[in-house]
């Protein structure tokens, strides 16, 4: 492999990591803020509908609309990323995923997560949690670039946190080995999505 395959290599994994580096902030970020959204409005809804007069030019039946969707949208929410918390699930899915771009997956261990991002406060919850996989894959250099990239489209609040790549000597291996890390978040939503049923079934017993 000469100066010019390295820097390639170096290139195309430099924008593969940036790429899904932005997924946190244009994926898992505002997924973030949607469950923070849907937890006020949860929270507005009972403090509104349940027990309380409802406010002028909204019906009850408007009220019980908003919270079947708030329900809805939290129960999403809450199931978003839960896959990777599945380790064998894991493996399979990232096993399909490098086939489909000539790369073979030689190794996968998972790992605690990192600590939770603190957006707000208040914002997390007991259920909130993260794990962390490191994966070895081989294969062609312009490949592992596409995995990357890939990777943070099939799995939800997945953040690639690092890849460190090395070239094979023999030229009977694969010619890019790269070790990839990543992180990996589920949201707690059912608090939410609690006191939007509630406000349901109050509303319901009250007609």
């Amino acid at each position: 492999m000469n100066g010019n395959d390295r820097r390639g290599i170096a290139a195309e994994v430099a924008i593969g990591v940036m790429v899904c580096a932005s997924a946190w902030y244009f994926g898992v970020r505002p997924m973030e803020r949607r469950l923070d959204d849907t937890r006020a409005q949860a929270e507005a809804l009972v403090a509104q509908g349940v027990g309380a007069q409802v406010a002028d030019g909204v019906s009850a039946e408007d009220l019980r609309r908003v919270a079947a969707r708030i329900a809805h949208q939290a129960g999403t929410l809450n199931q978003r990323g839960r896959e990777a918390f599945n380790e064998a699930g894991m493996f399979a899915a990232l096993t399909d995923l490098a086939r489909a771009h000539d790369l073979r997956l030689e190794h996968l261990q998972p790992g605690p997560g990192p600590a939770l991002p603190k957006p707000a406060e208040g914002s997390t919850q007991p259920g909130d949690a993260s794990i962390n996989y490191t994966m070895t894959i081989r294969g062609e250099f312009a490949s592992i670039g596409r995995f990357l990239e890939h990777v943070t489209r099939q799995f939800p609040n997945c953040a690639v946190v690092s890849a460190r790549v090395s070239s094979a000597f023999d030229p009977d291996e694969p010619p890019v080995t790269a070790v990839i890390s990543t992180n990996h978040w589920v949201f707690d939503a059912m608090p939410a999505a609690r006191l939007a049923e509630a406000a349901l079934a109050v509303e319901a017993g009250d007609r």
